[in-house]
């Protein structure tokens, strides 16, 4: 691998914060003052190292994502992590929630497959699984 830049790791953050839906500024300014954008992703630096931090509080406070190391080991780690989330999304998009029905034994009854269930309750629980 060719030698990773500043540059190439300020690219991959903000990639990571538009794949994630963070705000790829790290501050905004609110009546007159900065104010933190909780979720954005960035890179701390500190005796030599670097290693993916994240706001979680709107008073700065952050949580590590990776551990310290050199550019070219955060850089995989952030493009594994960022793998890692896409594939996530990917596969809660393709799961389909069940509906279900588990009776006093705790045995779980698929409610599509029983015949006699009211359609418009099925529908309406349907509705409120996606939030509509």
């Amino acid at each position: 691998m060719s030698r990773v830049t500043e540059r190439d790791l300020h690219w991959v953050v903000k990639r990571l914060n538009e794949v994630t839906g963070n705000s790829v500024l790290s501050h905004t300014v609110v009546d007159g003052k900065y104010v933190v954008n909780v979720g954005h992703y960035h890179i701390d630096h500190a005796y030599g190292q670097v290693k993916l931090v994240q706001y979680c509080t709107d008073g700065a406070g952050t949580r590590d994502v990776t551990s310290r190391g050199s550019k070219p080991e955060i850089y995989r780690e952030i493009h594994r992590y960022m793998d890692g989330y896409i594939q996530a999304q990917r596969d809660a998009a393709r799961r389909k929630p069940r509906l279900v029905w588990i009776d006093g034994q705790g045995n779980e009854h698929d409610l599509e497959q029983i015949p006699d269930v009211d359609t418009q309750i099925l529908e309406t629980l349907k509705k409120r699984l996606k939030g509509e």
